[in-house]
């Protein structure tokens, strides 16, 4: 396997780090990781998720932006959500630049799944597979992609997540 790691300028020009793990096989298959602020790709969900994904043979990449870095203290609700769809579409623009897949998955957590709601839109993901980990579905535009997508999805969220709804 390969590791390569990179930056790219973000919301404010803030640095964004992303690792990307290139499996051996030179496979067609990626998982893409989306953390939540202070969850980052290498905490658990993701390191054993990782695991299973890089065992079937897939690449991964994570978006290690760091958002409970001091230089984010001063940010909004509403500016620290505009910053995780900059950030991460500044690095999945870079990336895919380079990079074809004919399979991706796109794991998201809680801050992660507000960039999963607008990059599961976009056409280079038409046919992506989601897992949603404890997304923040208050908030409406994630709920929407959640319901409307037609991407084959999985979601987990706790009866007692602070954003559970049983409505929703």
């Amino acid at each position: 396997m390969r590791w390569i790691r990179g930056s790219v300028k973000g919301y404010k020009d803030l640095a964004i780090a992303y690792h990307f793990i290139q499996n051996d096989k030179k496979p067609k298959t990626l998982a893409i990781f989306l953390p939540d602020a202070g969850y980052h790709t290498t905490s658990p969900l993701f390191h054993f998720t990782e695991e299973v994904y890089l065992n079937r043979g897939y690449d991964v990449l994570r978006v290690d932006y760091r958002y409970v870095d001091e230089k984010y203290d001063e940010f909004t609700n509403e500016e620290l959500y505009r910053a995780v769809k900059v950030d991460t579409a500044a690095v999945l623009d870079k990336f895919f630049s380079n990079h074809l897949y004919e399979e991706v998955y796109i794991v998201g957590k809680s801050l992660g799944t507000i960039a999963m709601s607008v990059e599961l839109k976009k056409q280079r993901f038409e046919k992506a597979k989601a897992i949603w980990l404890t997304p923040l579905i208050n908030q409406q535009d994630i709920l929407e992609a959640m319901i409307q997508n037609p991407h084959q999805a999985f979601c987990f969220i706790g009866n007692q997540d602070r954003y559970y709804s049983k409505e929703d």
